[in-house]
C-alpha cells in the first residue's frame, strides 16, 4: 500500500511525536508498505521525506499554519492509497486535499486542556471531534482522548483493541531491546540525578519539577535535578531560570540541553529517578515508558494518558510531587523493577506493531 504520513516536525528526532513517526514508518516499511513523510522543512535528505513550505514559519501558531503549506504539496497525498495524519487538524486537511485516499487520524494526547473553556480550547476540541468522526480509522494513544470523544473506557482498559468501529486504542510502546537496564554515563551519574526528560514547554510541567525538587532536596543535598530537553517556549525558559534563582537552586538544577534520541538509553540509565511532571496535553508518554524500560523508578502526574501507565502517580501539584518523590526514592529499586516488568509485558513494540498492522489492513 502507498501511504503518506502528515505531521509537523520529523527530523531531527527531538520529541516523542517525531520518534513515533519514524518508528511507525519503519514498522510499516518492514511489512512492505511504500511511504512518504510530509513535515516541516529540515535538512533531512531521505528519499521518503517531503518538505512542506510554510510562508508563515517563525510566527505564532506555526503548528496550525503548517496546514496551509500542505496545499502546496497536495499532489503527494493524492497519489497515496492511505494517509496517516498525526494530529486531528492535519487529518481534516488530508481529507480535503485527497478525498479518495483513506485517512487514518492519530491523537498524541489531548491538546485543549491547557486552557479549559477558552475559545482556543473549544476550537481545538471541535477539530478533534470532527476528525474523529470523519476519518476512515482513528487511533488514540491514550484512553483520556477516547473519553473526551464520548467513549466509555476507563484508564488502562482495552489496550491494542478496536474500541468502536474503526476507532482504536493503541498506547505508545517502547523498543525493550534498545531501552533496557545497563550502565549510564559516568559524568551524569556523578550528579546523582533526578532526570526530567522534557522539552521546555509549559505543558510539560518542568516548573512543577523544579518547585517539587526544592521541597525534596533538603534531605538529599548532594542530588541534582537534571532537565534533558530542547528549549521550546522562550518566555517559559526565562521563567524557569528565574524560578531556579528565586528558589536558590542555581547549584542544584542543571539544564543539560537536548540529547539525540539514540543516546537517551544511557541518559535514563544514569538517573536515580525520572520525573514526567506534565500539567496538560499528555498522552501515554514515550519518555516515561523509555525510562521504565531502563529499570528506573518513574514518577508522573496523573493527567491525561499518564493515567494509563504503570508509573508512580500524583496530582499535578508541587507538594504532591515532592511527597511522591520522598516516598518513592527509598524504594526506587523495587519500584523500578516492578515498572520494568510491566512495560516489558504490556508496552513492548511487538504489540504496537501488530496493532498498527491491523489498523492499516482495515482501511486497505
Amino acid at each position: 500500500m502507498r501511504i503518506a504520513h502528515i505531521t509537523y516536525t520529523y527530523f531531527p528526532l527531538v520529541g516523542g511525536g517525531d520518534v513515533y513517526v519514524e518508528s511507525l514508518r519503519r514498522a510499516l516499511e518492514a511489512r512492505g508498505h511504500a511511504q512518504v513523510v510530509l513535515a516541516r522543512r529540515s535538512n533531512e535528505t531521505a528519499p521518503w521525506f517531503v518538505s512542506v513550505p510554510n510562508p508563515l514559519r517563525g510566527l505564532p501558531a506555526e503548528f496550525w499554519t503548517h496546514a496551509l503549506g500542505l496545499i502546496a504539496r497536495a499532489g503527494v497525498p493524492r497519489a497515496q492509497d492511505a494517509i496517516i495524519a498525526h494530529y486531528p487538524v492535519y487529518a481534516l486537511v488530508a481529507m480535503a486535499l485527497a478525498p479518495r485516499a483513506r485517512t487514518i487520524g492519530i491523537s498524541h494526547g489531548v491538546t485543549w486542556d491547557d486552557r479549559p473553556g477558552a475559545l482556543r480550547s473549544r476550537i481545538k476540541k471541535a477539530i478533534a471531534r470532527a476528525a474523529f468522526r470523519r476519518c476512515a480509522a482513528f487511533v488514540a494513544n491514550d484512553s483520556n482522548f477516547l473519553r473526551e470523544m464520548g467513549l466509555n473506557i476507563a484508564p488502562g482498559e482495552h489496550f491494542f483493541e478496536q474500541v468502536a468501529p474503526g476507532r482504536w486504542f493503541i498506547p505508545n510502546c517502547v523498543d525493550t531491546e534498545r531501552f533496557q537496564p545497563g550502565e549510564g554515563l559516568a559524568q551524569l551519574r556523578a550528579l546523582r540525578p533526578i532526570i526530567v526528560p522534557r522539552n521546555l514547554y509549559y505543558n510539560r510541567g518542568v516548573h512543577l519539577a523544579i518547585a517539587a525538587f526544592a521541597r525534596f532536596r533538603p534531605a538529599f543535598p548532594d542530588m541534582r535535578l537534571v532537565i534533558v530537553g530542547a528549549p521550546g517556549q522562550r518566555s517559559y525558559v526565562r521563567a524557569l531560570r528565574s524560578l531556579v534563582r528565586r528558589l536558590g537552586l542555581d547549584d542544584a538544577v542543571v539544564f543539560w540541553g537536548p540529547v539525540p534520541h539514540a543516546d537517551m538509553p544511557a541518559v535514563y540509565r544514569s538517573a536515580e529517578m525520572v520525573l514526567i511532571p506534565s500539567v496538560a496535553g499528555e498522552g501515554t508518554s514515550l519518555s516515561a515508558l523509555e525510562a521504565m524500560a531502563c529499570g528506573v523508578a518513574t514518577i508522573t502526574t496523573d493527567i491525561g494518558g499518564l493515567a494509563d501507565l504503570p508509573t508512580a502517580k500524583c496530582p499535578p501539584h508541587a507538594e504532591s510531587l515532592a511527597e511522591t518523590m520522598r516516598v518513592t526514592y527509598p524504594r526506587r529499586a523495587e519500584v523500578g523493577a516492578r515498572q520494568l516488568a510491566r512495560v516489558r509485558e504490556t508496552f513492548n513494540r511487538q504489540h504496537w506493531e501488530d496493532a498498527w498492522s491491523r489498523v492499516v489492513e482495515s482501511v486497505g
